[in-house]
């Protein structure tokens, strides 16, 4: 995922470069300057990953285990959890878990494999709803796992 958005923001600074240049409004420093912003975008959003990515996430019948990159230990039982959401974002598909204490866990798909990440998908779904939490899936994200 990480890869695409790369491609995609090197391609929107081409875009702009080559835009100015048509307009006229080149300088060279125009392009050091956005090569310096495309570097730090791509720094930035390996580090935020990095940081904010979980390790490792276990479905069990009883919770769902979060270990962050910290080493952090989070049980979440499948009875706290009120709303479970699977979207697409700008970073990719996401779970937002509303739990019962106002509480809202967030586990993205960065640096999952898409093939654990759709067992774990389907593990959510099935879990989730049968501990009587209200599950919704965006269109997109259905049309890819269905």
């Amino acid at each position: 995922m990480l890869g695409v958005q790369v491609i995609v923001v090197f391609g929107l600074f081409g875009a702009v470069i080559l835009l100015l240049r048509i307009s006229g409004h080149y300088s060279p420093l125009v392009t050091y300057v956005f090569a310096v912003a495309f570097l730090a975008s791509v720094a930035a959003h390996l580090v935020w990953f990095r940081l904010k990515a979980p390790r490792a996430i276990v479905a069990t019948d009883d919770f769902l285990g979060i270990t962050t990159h910290g080493g952090e230990q989070q049980r979440i039982s499948w009875s706290s959890v009120v709303l479970a959401t699977h979207s697409t974002k700008q970073l990719g598909m996401q779970w937002e878990l509303d739990l019962i204490t106002s509480e809202r866990i967030i586990l993205r798909d960065v640096g999952i494999d898409s093939r654990r990440w759709g067992l774990l998908r389907a593990a959510i779904i099935e879990l989730a709803a049968r501990n009587g939490a209200s599950v919704t899936v965006d269109p997109l994200s259905k049309g890819i796992y269905s």
